[in-house]
């Protein structure tokens, strides 16, 4: 996580009391891990995701290592600044992406480009 850590644009990411979020869960299913990062902008997320190596690598590679699963599973939202999203806050952002779609609320990062400006 040290590559996303000194990626431009970077602002936080949710960590456990190691240095990663392996034990933190959003539903009561220890087979779903929680990432979560706060980003200064969808751009630099974008960047990060797909076009740094190691990063771009790793996320062809996830249909080897993960389940696919039916319903979404990553959600954007904006935040204030200064404000590190919780864990429930999170939770309640993916269901109203699942629910209604994206919007200003709740978006996926391809939706992103529409609601920041």
């Amino acid at each position: 996580m040290g590559q996303a850590e000194s990626a431009p644009g970077f602002v936080w990411r949710l960590k456990d009391d190691g240095a990663g979020a392996t034990s933190i869960r959003m539903f009561d299913d220890d087979l779903l891990l929680v990432n979560m990062s706060v980003w200064s902008n969808p751009q630099t997320l974008h960047d990060f995701v797909y076009k740094q190596k190691d990063h771009a690598d790793a996320l062809r590679m996830r249909r080897e290592w993960f389940e696919q699963l039916s319903e979404v599973m990553v959600v954007c939202w904006k935040v204030p600044e200064d404000h590190f999203p919780s864990v429930a806050e999170a939770r309640e952002k993916l269901l109203l992406l699942r629910e209604k779609g994206s919007s200003k609320e709740a978006f996926t990062l391809k939706d992103a480009p529409k609601y920041f400006g």
